[in-house]
C-alpha cells in the first residue's frame, strides 16, 4: 500500500493559483530537513531520542507533475528501510500517463468496495450518513499494523489527548461495530496488530499483578506493544489498570463478532483463537468458585481515576471493590462460550470444553434491582448500583450480544426496563451503542430514527 495522494487546482480567475509546498514549524522532532530535488519538495522528520522505544522516521514528499496537477507522498520507516528514496523515487517516476493509470485503480477498488453491501432509505440524511461512515472507515483502516486511534486518522496536533490511543474499554472497539452487517468484514484486518503484539506483556502483567495466567491488559494501548500509560514507577500499576480487569475481554467484542460473521476457520485459528483462549485463561484463573456459583471480585465496572491529584481510595471504594460486575458478567459468557464454538470448529482442546462448560452454567446471575418501580439491572452485585453515563447497564446486551429478542423471556423483559428507565438516547461515550441496543430489544423503529437524526 502506497499513501499517495493526488489532486488537482484550478480557479475561475486568472493568477490566483499559487504552487502548494511544505512549510517547516516548530514541532517535537529530534531532527527536521526540508530539501528540494528536482523540483520536489521533501520534508523527513525523525524522532530518535534515547527515551524512545522505537525510531520513528516519516518523508513527505510533493510534486507538481502536470500542469496544476499534483502528488503528495508519504512513507515511514515502518513502510521500508529505504523510505525517504522510495518517496523521492514514486514522485519522480510519476507523470500524467501513471495518475490515469492510478485514478482507474481506485475507482475499482471503490466500486469493488461499495458492491459488497448498500442500504436504501427514504431519508435521505441517513442513507448518506451510511455511505459517509463506510468510506471514513475504510480509508482508515487499511494499514493492518497501525489501525486508527482514538482520533482516526485526523490528528492535526503534537500532543492529542489520551496520546491519540487505543482505549480498550470501548473507543478502540466502536469503530468496528457496523462493518460486519454492511460485509466488510476485511476492515478489522487492523484490528488484531495491536492486540496481538502486546501479549506477552499482558501475561506478565497477569502474572506480577494478580497471579493469573493468561492475559492482562490496561485501559490504553499503543501500536508495537506499547501502552500509552508508561511509567518507570512501578507504583502506577492502578493508574495503567484504572481498577479494571475487563479490557482484554472487552477487546475481544470485535474479534466475537467477526467469528460469528464469518465462520472463517483459517482467520480464526491464527488470529481469535488464540487471544481469546489467552483471556479465557486468566478468567479460569481470576473466577472464584463459591457455594456453587463464579464470582467476580474487585472489578470495577468503570473507571476508578487513580490519576486524579487528590485521589482518594475511601470515595471510589463501592467501584473498587465491586462485586459481579455486570459488564464482565457479560463478557465471561461471551468469552467462554465463543471458545467452545470454536474449539468444536477447529476440532482441538477437547479436554478443556468441560471447564468452560462448568464456567458458563455455574456463572453468576446478572445482579438486578428496582428502578423506577421496574425490575432492571443493577451494575454491580455489590458495590455501586447505578451510573448516568456510558450505558454501562446494557452493554452485555450491545456489543457483548448477550441477549436479543430471541433471548429467555425474562432477561429480556429486564433489559427493555432498564432501556426504559435509563430514558436517554445521548452519551458522550456510548451512543454508538444505544441505538444497535434499541433494536436488539424490539423498541419502536419510529422512536429510534427520530433519536438517532
Amino acid at each position: 500500500m502506497e499513501n499517495d495522494i493526488y489532486f488537482e487546482l484550478s480557479s475561475s480567475c486568472e493568477n490566483l493559483i499559487s504552487k502548494p509546498c511544505f512549510t517547516v514549524f516548530n514541532c517535537n522532532a529530534d531532527k527536521i530537513t526540508n530539501e528540494e530535488h528536482n523540483g520536489i519538495n521533501i520534508i523527513t522528520r525523525i524522532f530518535d531520542n534515547a527515551e524512545l522505544k522505537f525510531d520513528c522516521r516519516v518523508s513527505s514528499g510533493i510534486r507538481e507533475f502536470a500542469k496544476d496537477k499534483y502528488i503528495l507522498s508519504v512513507s515511514t520507516n515502518f513502510d521500508s528501510n529505504t523510505f525517504e528514496k522510495d518517496v523521492l523515487l514514486r514522485l519522480s517516476e510519476f507523470n500524467e500517463e501513471k495518475y490515469q493509470c492510478q485514478k482507474a485503480k481506485h475507482y475499482s477498488w471503490w466500486k469493488d468496495f461499495y458492491s459488497k453491501s448498500a442500504f436504501s432509505i427514504e431519508d435521505e440524511q441517513l442513507e448518506l450518513n451510511w455511505y459517509a461512515c463506510q468510506y471514513h472507515l475504510a480509508m482508515s483502516a487499511r494499514n493492518i499494523y497501525f489501525p486508527p486511534g482514538i482520533y482516526g486518522n485526523f490528528i492535526t496536533t503534537e500532543t492529542e489527548r489520551w496520546h491519540g490511543d487505543y482505549h480498550l474499554n470501548y473507543n478502540y472497539e466502536a469503530p468496528f461495530y457496523a462493518v460486519f452487517s454492511s460485509n466488510h468484514a476485511e476492515l478489522t484486518d487492523c484490528y488484531f496488530a495491536p492486540l496481538e503484539d502486546f501479549m506477552p506483556k499482558g501475561r506478565e502483567y497477569a502474572k506480577k499483578y494478580l497471579n493469573c495466567n493468561g492475559i492482562f491488559y490496561p485501559v490504553g494501548l499503543l501500536p508495537k506493544g506499547l501502552f500509552s500509560e508508561y511509567r518507570d514507577n512501578p507504583d502506577e500499576y492502578e493508574k495503567m489498570f484504572l481498577g479494571q480487569k475487563s479490557n482484554a475481554a472487552y477487546v475481544a467484542v470485535i474479534m466475537v463478532m467477526r467469528w460469528n460473521s464469518t465462520r472463517d476457520t483459517v482467520f480464526a485459528e491464527k488470529h481469535i483463537y488464540p487471544y481469546l483462549k489467552a483471556v479465557g485463561e486468566f478468567w479460569e484463573d481470576f473466577l472464584i468458585f463459591e457455594n456453587g456459583r463464579y464470582v467476580i471480585y474487585d472489578d470495577a465496572i468503570h473507571e476508578v481515576p487513580y490519576y486524579l491529584d487528590n485521589f482518594k481510595p475511601f470515595t471510589y471504594r463501592k467501584h473498587i471493590h465491586a462485586k459481579n460486575n455486570l459488564l464482565s458478567l457479560g463478557l465471561v459468557r461471551m468469552v467462554f462460550s465463543t471458545l467452545l464454538d470454536i474449539s468444536k470448529a477447529l476440532e482441538t482442546d477437547t479436554g478443556k470444553r468441560k471447564k468452560w462448560q462448568h464456567i458458563l452454567d455455574n456463572i453468576s446471575n446478572y445482579p438486578t434491582f428496582r428502578k423506577k418501580f421496574k425490575k432492571a439491572f443493577r451494575y454491580t452485585e455489590k458495590g455501586i448500583s447505578w451510573h448516568n453515563s456510558n450505558f454501562l447497564c446494557l452493554q452485555h446486551i450491545y456489543p457483548i450480544s448477550q441477549a436479543d429478542l430471541n433471548t429467555d423471556a425474562e432477561i429480556l423483559k429486564t433489559a427493555q426496563n432498564t432501556f426504559s428507565v435509563n430514558d436517554r438516547w445521548f452519551d458522550d461515550n456510548a451512543t454508538n451503542s444505544i441505538f444497535p441496543c434499541a433494536v436488539r430489544l424490539g423498541i419502536d423503529p419510529r422512536l429510534i430514527i427520530k433519536n438517532l437524526k
